[in-house]
């Protein structure tokens, strides 16, 4: 890879583990506070309203802004983001804490919109397209190495007395992340371009309008994007309930969830080396169908297990068919779409992808709170092997090209 992937890639690093400690952290600081899985869903929720509002215009200015300007100022916001965290719950009482969290996911959730586009469209734009797979397959690497180390050593810190010194960890990763990006030198077509630009309301639903007409006309993505849409809608809450599973009702110590996250989290790294690998022998589409079945049969398993390794055994495998599932969709994505519209279809791509969620997380939220998070997990499971068949037929034409 050459030298500006990888100054990025240092960049990518540094800023994933401050994502890695935070995605530990809050959740569990959030139902010690609460003792409810519902404000765990809710807070999730916040995070991904903002790609129902934002998702689509912004899609639509994207491929003619500069987009590592763009991240490097959603670097800055989130490190006074959780900087502002950090100091609420070092300083203030319960309640007032509970709604930082809302505000602080809220704004994050802004933060992720513009950088999770922008991310995805400045990749093809410093490496070669035939080196696509193996740059995705290192930026996922790297984001479930953090998240195999982190969640082990946040673990064995936790306690009321550090909670708050997470918070100024996460925010100053993106602190540095956004003063590494300055050494990442993009081409002209990118760095010559303004950090916003001004469309009338006309002007900004016809380039909408262009990103789903592309992704209209393009049938494997689009098939792709239903089949996404439906898993991320049913498995949306499965974390949730599968946390309340393990701390409330199988009583494991936090410190112990920390590993099992962590050993899981693994499974999500051998799937970003494996990707690679496996693109050289077999299509897309045949690794993406194997792995949405081999995710049901494991979320089959996970109901009946109650010891801990069993549990991090088999969440290690659904992580790896996650992450092979992740490269593969975005890889399709980058090498199909001309870089000139890129943007536009990653925005569409996302908008329907992660709108869903919300809607997700709240039902999930009604669903674990009136049944309980083990039936909960057990109707998911029987859906994702739904999805699977569904998906069988759906790519059916596709699957038997070579």
């Amino acid at each position: 890879m050459n030298n500006i992937f990888k100054k990025y890639y240092v960049s990518v690093f540094i800023s994933n583990l401050g994502n890695a400690c935070i995605t530990f952290v809050l959740p569990i600081y959030t139902l010690e506070l609460t003792n409810s899985t519902f404000h765990l869903s809710i807070i999730s929720a916040m995070e991904m309203i903002p790609f129902l509002i934002l998702g689509l215009p912004f899609g639509a200015v994207i491929d003619k802004i500069n987009i590592k300007k763009m991240m490097q100022i959603c670097d800055c916001i989130r490190f006074f983001n959780y900087l502002f965290l950090f100091l609420v719950v070092m300083l203030s009482e319960i309640n007032f804490i509970i709604i930082a969290i809302y505000i602080c996911a809220f704004i994050n959730g802004i933060c992720f919109v513009f950088h999770s586009i922008a991310e995805s469209t400045l990749v093809p734009h410093i490496v070669e397209k035939k080196e696509l797979t193996k740059a995705n397959s290192l930026i996922f690497g790297v984001e479930y190495a953090t998240n195999f180390v982190v969640p082990i050593l946040t673990g064995i810190l936790y306690g009321k007395d550090t909670i708050g010194f997470f918070f100024l960890f996460d925010s100053f990763t993106f602190l540095f992340s956004c003063l590494i990006l300055q050494f990442v030198f993009v081409d002209k077509s990118i760095s010559e371009r303004k950090i916003w630009v001004k469309l009338h309301f006309k002007e900004l639903g016809c380039e909408i309008r262009d990103g789903f007409y592309i992704l209209w006309q393009d049938k494997k993505i689009l098939k792709m994007l239903m089949v996404v849409v439906c898993s991320n809608f049913i498995i949306i809450s499965y974390y949730n309930g599968l946390l309340d599973y393990m701390k409330n009702q199988l009583m494991i110590p936090t410190n112990i969830i920390g590993i099992v996250e962590g050993i899981y989290s693994l499974g999500a790294l051998a799937g970003a080396l494996l990707a690679n690998v496996l693109t050289k022998k077999i299509t897309g589409l045949k690794i993406l169908i194997g792995c949405i079945g081999l995710d049901a049969l494991c979320r089959l398993l996970l109901p009946a297990s109650h010891s801990f390794l069993w549990i991090a055994a088999l969440m290690a495998i659904i992580e790896l068919t996650s992450a092979i599932i992740n490269i593969m969709v975005i890889t399709i994505r980058q090498e199909r779409v001309n870089p000139e519209y890129l943007g536009r279809i990653n925005s569409v791509f996302k908008t329907v992808l992660l709108g869903v969620n919300p809607i997700g997380l709240v039902i999930g939220g009604f669903v674990l709170s009136s049944i309980g998070s083990l039936n909960t997990m057990i109707i998911i499971s029987f859906l994702c092997t739904l999805l699977f068949f569904a998906s069988v037929v759906i790519f059916k034409r596709e699957y038997n090209e070579k």
